[in-house]
């Protein structure tokens, strides 16, 4: 085929190798979510054979059937797999909007991983006596208590990107693009809920292996912007265009043909 893409892989999709990651186009919906869980099923359980797995992963609607999908993979060795969000909102852990109750209900309860093995950022002891709230200092205090529990780096970090090109809580324009020491800071978003905790650059960079999962034709033009050259600070996507990345064809436009 043109432009580099082959079919020479399993699963149902295109790929093409880039210098430090590769891109997988998988071609049908209603494929995306079982051929990313088999693709990071695979990596956990080749990885678990070494050392335990440090693992970091993203909320949202495009991972939420992947992680359910992997739940049910009899591959990964769930005893040597520590889970580590690689982002939060500022609400309480059973909140609706919370990464860690996504996480836990579409992961770790279905997979039998002891709660205690996903580590959340926000815990109920930030959260106001009336359960309404949490105020900027606890925000603070979570941010920097989680950096504390984090590992130097993730084994395995996935990411999602959006519409507006940003990954994790990192937003364009934001000062958290620039940030060169610490590894988790408070972070705003241009949406409810605007509060947010997030890795930060340096947690991206170092990660063994980073993944990005992206799906939707509002995506398309992210997607493009971010897989060029330019400055993260319009595109915080770009800090993971080295990364592998799993696309589904309606986010790619007319790049796979």
């Amino acid at each position: 085929m043109s432009n580099g893409w082959d079919r020479s892989s399993p699963g149902d999709g295109l790929t093409k190798s880039r210098a430090g990651g590769g891109i997988q186009i998988v071609v049908r919906p209603e494929s995306f979510a079982a051929t990313a869980a088999a693709f990071i099923a695979r990596k956990l359980a080749s990885w678990t054979q070494e050392a335990p797995m440090r693992v970091g992963l993203s909320g949202g609607g495009t991972p939420e059937p992947v992680y359910q999908l992997l739940a049910l993979s009899p591959l990964p060795d769930w005893d040597r797999i520590e889970v580590y969000l690689a982002d939060e909102r500022a609400v309480p852990p059973d909140h609706e909007e919370s990464n860690l109750r996504l996480i836990r209900s579409a992961l770790s309860d279905i997979a039998g991983l002891p709660r205690d093995r996903v580590h959340g950022i926000i815990s109920e002891s930030d959260v106001s006596p009336d359960g309404s709230s949490i105020d900027n200092d606890a925000l603070e205090a979570a941010a920097r208590r989680y950096e504390v529990a984090l590992p130097d780096r993730f084994d395995l970090l996935l990411l999602g990107l959006g519409v507006d090109g940003h990954t994790a809580s990192l937003f364009p324009g934001e000062p958290s693009l620039r940030e060169i020491d610490r590894r988790v800071v408070v972070a705003r978003a241009p949406t409810e809920p605007t509060r947010r905790v997030t890795i930060t650059p340096p947690m991206i960079s170092n990660a063994r292996l980073c993944i990005v999962l992206v799906q939707g034709a509002t995506k398309a033009r992210a997607v493009e912007a971010a897989l060029s050259g330019g400055s993260v600070d319009e595109v915080p996507g770009r800090l993971a265009g080295r990364a592998t990345w799993i696309i589904g064809a309606d986010a790619l436009g007319s790049g796979a043909t």
